[in-house]
């Protein structure tokens, strides 16, 4: 029995015998901002997102790349269909890790994130074909992402089946894993949480009444969260996801979220919209600028001191490339950023400030 699939998400067979290699690259002037999507993209930008270069890597042209995650300024990592992508060099060059689960050729991880320079998270869905469901997935790493183990999770129960769409941590002790589950083929889409508080050793689950299809959860502190829902809907809790408040902020499908501090942040969604907020997420208004694309925004990220980078697909009729946007005022204001070097058209899925 097969549900709806993660987004672009497809499986690939990879052997996991051998150990990666770490190599060096001293043609590229690797930055610290990293944009991954469709088509084996990563772009990488080492001047805060106004001109991008693109990364080769090993993958197939038509691999899909679904998340990035740094343990430190060296060290990160890549979830692609059936392959994470392992870098030992600030991302100049990116290999194939072969320190996987023997069943990873049947999981699909969806995001990833470290919570020190040793130990992260990959969350996901495996599915071979063979069972009745199909069951929610989280990977381990404790050695900078250098090999990954099943972490053991809570079973769901008969009939009911899903994936895990996102991964967050307020600390490095207390983290939690989302996703979208279904009661049976073609039943209510609801919101399952997996919760840990001892930095990943053990999880347990979270009672939520939410439903929806999830796109994103995110810490921004060590007890305030949101979650992203279809249908413009946000949950939010402040007593580090015990129990989530649901809000409508807009009457389009949010995909990404990012805060520049506790107060200011942005959401973006669908059509090129984008929100922001400056008081913690209580209230939400459009920016001062008119709308700069009626692009698909997938990701947004944020740097400290005010500059936001979103991205996602250019939609246009016979365009090429892909969308990139930038603020330098906290949200306020918007730029689409040109000469991105796509020769086709790819859809970013991901971006990432290391």
């Amino acid at each position: 029995m097969k549900i709806i699939k993660i987004l672009f998400i497809a499986f690939l067979t990879i052997s996991c015998t051998k150990q990666v290699k770490k190599t060096t690259n001293n043609n590229l002037n690797v930055g610290n901002l990293f944009a991954v999507g469709t088509n084996a993209t990563i772009l990488n930008s080492s001047d805060s997102g106004n001109t991008w270069q693109l990364l080769p890597n090993p993958l197939s042209p038509n691999a899909i790349l679904t998340g990035i995650g740094f343990s430190n300024n060296v060290n990160g990592a890549i979830t692609s269909q059936g392959n994470i992508l392992s870098t030992f060099n600030s991302g100049s060059t990116w290999m194939k890790s072969t320190n996987l689960p023997d069943s990873f050729s049947d999981m699909s991880m969806a995001d990833i994130t470290f919570i020190d320079p040793l130990k992260g998270f990959t969350a996901g869905v495996y599915d071979s074909g063979k069972l009745p469901i199909s069951v929610p997935v989280i990977l381990k790493t404790i050695d900078g992402g250098n090999s990954w183990t099943r972490a053991s999770i809570p079973y769901l129960t008969s009939p009911q089946q899903g994936e895990f769409i996102s991964v967050s941590f307020a600390n490095n002790m207390v983290g939690v894993v989302m996703g979208n589950f279904y009661q049976g083929m073609g039943g209510q889409s609801y919101i399952y949480e997996l919760k840990t508080t001892d930095g990943g050793n053990t999880w347990k689950q979270v009672s939520t009444t939410a439903t929806g299809i999830l796109n994103k959860v995110l810490f921004i502190n060590n007890s305030t969260a949101f979650a992203l829902l279809g249908g413009g809907v946000i949950i939010k809790t402040t007593d580090t996801a015990n129990t989530w408040v649901s809000q409508t902020i807009a009457n389009f499908t949010i995909n990404g979220i990012a805060f520049m501090n506790q107060d200011s942040g942005v959401v973006v969604g669908y059509d090129g919209e984008i929100l922001r907020t400056t008081d913690k997420g209580n209230t939400w208004r459009a920016p001062n600028s008119p709308k700069t694309t009626f692009s698909n925004l997938r990701a947004v990220s944020a740097y400290p001191n005010g500059i936001f980078i979103a991205v996602g697909e250019d939609n246009r009729a016979g365009n090429v490339g892909a969308t990139i946007l930038k603020s330098n005022d906290a949200g306020y204001t918007w730029k689409n950023i040109s000469n991105i070097p796509i020769q086709t058209k790819v859809d970013l899925l991901k971006v990432y400030i290391n």
